[in-house]
């Protein structure tokens, strides 16, 4: 696998910043996007850098994969070890 079926970014607070590189990645398809979050999620700005994300995904991904949970539900476990554990 070569770089160009790699979109890597690092997202931070930068609102105008994030969407030209989520425009980027709408231009560019690539087969895996890792978006690194380097946000600082105490600034102001921080609510609309995650609002401009979500509206990102949603458009790139607009239909719910069957192993996704239904919005009303959350994983409470970070790791399989939790969840063994529980």
């Amino acid at each position: 696998m070569g770089e160009e079926e790699i979109a890597f970014k690092m997202v931070r607070t930068n609102v105008s910043h994030v969407v030209g590189q989520l425009d980027d990645i709408r231009k560019n398809p690539r087969k895996f996007i890792c978006l690194n979050d380097n946000i600082d999620h105490s600034h102001k700005d921080a609510g609309t850098v995650k609002a401009v994300l979500r509206d990102f995904y949603e458009s790139m991904f607009p239909l719910t994969s069957q192993f996704e949970l239904p919005r009303e539900y959350r994983n409470r476990f970070l790791h399989m070890g939790e969840l063994q554990e529980w």
